[in-house]
C-alpha cells in the first residue's frame, strides 16, 4: 500500500472533523435547549412571609429573566419582576406571599419554565374578645382575615356548646356576638375556611368569663387567728371567700367596678339571706368593695 500523500491526509482529517461537527449538531438539535429550572421554598407559607424562588435559566452570562405569577384558579399570568442571572445562568429572588397560585420563569426569547405551585395560608387575627361578659349582655367578637375576600367563619364556644357561623366582608373583616345564659368559664376559638386565594387558619383560644350577680359581705375583724373550715388560719392578708356549698379550694373570679380578684373558697358561709359570698378583708380591699353589696362572679 502506498503511503498517504500530505494532501490526501489533510483531506481525510477535514472529513473526520466535519463528521464530528455534524454529529454534535445533530445531538444538540435532538436534545433541544437546556430546560429552564425553577424551585420555590417553602411550598406553603403564611400571608406576608417570604418565598424564595431560584433556579437556572439555561443561559450563559448575565441575562434578565421574567418572574411570572398566576392566581390559583385563573389562567392569566402577571409579571412580578425581572431577575438577573449570574454568569452561569443561576438566579434567586424573594417574593412576598400574598395568595395561592403558581410561579414560572420566562426568558427574553420566550422560553418558559414549568409551573411551580405554592399554597398561602390565611392569617386570622381576632381584634376584640371581651374577657368578661355579664349574663344577658352580648359578648362581641371581631377580627380580620388576610388575604381579603369573602369566606366562611366559624366561632366555637366550648363550655356553652355553641357554634356561631358567619362570613367576612370583602375587606376581610368579621363581627359576631353571643349572649351567655349562665355564669362560667368559656373557651372561644375562631376558624376561617379556605378558598382559592388561601387555605384556612385558626386563632388561639381565648378565655371568656360569664358573670352572674352575687350578693356579698365581708368578714375578718374580730376573727383573726381563728381557723377556717377548709383548713388554715384567718389573717388580715388572707385571700379567700366563704361559700356555703362550693368545694374547698374552688377558684372564684370576682369583678367589682372594673377590678378583678381570683380567690379560693376557704370557709363556709355567709348565713344571711340574699348573700352568696363572704369576702376576706384582703379581697375586699383589692376590689374596693364596701361592707355589703353586689359583686359579679363566674360561679
Amino acid at each position: 500500500m502506498n503511503p498517504l500523500t500530505p494532501v490526501r491526509a489533510a483531506l481525510l482529517t477535514l472529513c473526520a472533523l466535519f463528521s464530528i461537527s455534524v454529529m454534535t449538531t445533530t445531538a444538540n438539535a435532538a436534545n433541544g435547549p437546556t430546560p429552564i429550572k425553577v424551585k420555590v421554598a417553602p411550598k406553603q407559607a403564611s400571608v406576608g412571609s417570604k418565598i424564595q424562588v431560584r433556579g437556572n435559566s439555561g443561559l450563559d452570562g448575565r441575562k434578565k429573566v421574567n418572574l411570572l405569577f398566576r392566581d390559583a384558579g385563573t389562567r392569566s399570568w402577571d409579571h412580578l419582576k425581572k431577575v438577573t442571572t449570574d454568569k452561569r445562568g443561576f438566579y434567586s429572588t424573594g417574593v412576598t406571599a400574598r395568595k395561592s397560585g403558581g410561579f414560572k420563569v420566562r426568558t427574553k426569547a420566550g422560553e418558559e419554565s414549568s409551573l411551580r405551585k405554592v399554597e398561602v395560608r390565611s392569617t386570622l387575627k381576632v381584634r376584640s374578645v371581651h374577657r368578661f361578659v355579664k349574663i344577658g349582655d352580648k359578648l362581641g367578637i371581631r377580627g380580620i382575615v388576610k388575604p381579603r375576600g369573602v369566606r366562611r367563619i366559624k366561632i366555637v364556644i366550648k363550655g356553652a356548646g355553641k357554634t356561631i357561623r358567619t362570613k367576612t366582608k370583602r375587606h376581610g373583616g368579621f363581627a359576631a356576638s353571643w349572649r351567655p345564659k349562665a355564669s362560667g368559664t368559656y373557651r372561644v376559638r375562631v376558624f376561617s375556611a379556605g378558598n382559592s386565594l388561601a387555605i384556612g387558619d385558626k386563632s388561639r383560644r381565648f378565655k371568656v368569663f360569664g358573670l352572674r350577680p352575687s350578693g356579698a359581705s365581708y368578714y375578718g375583724p374580730g376573727l383573726y387567728g381563728n381557723g377556717v373550715a377548709c383548713g388554715g388560719t384567718l389573717t388580715p392578708s388572707t385571700i379567700g371567700v366563704a361559700h356555703k356549698t362550693l368545694p374547698c379550694g374552688t377558684k372564684v373570679r370576682i369583678r367589682y367596678h372594673g377590678n378583678t380578684v381570683v380567690a379560693p373558697v376557704i370557709d363556709r358561709g355567709p348565713y344571711v339571706a340574699g348573700r352568696d359570698y363572704d369576702l376576706t378583708e384582703a379581697v375586699r380591699n383589692r376590689l374596693g368593695f364596701g361592707g355589703v353589696g353586689t359583686i359579679w362572679t363566674n360561679r
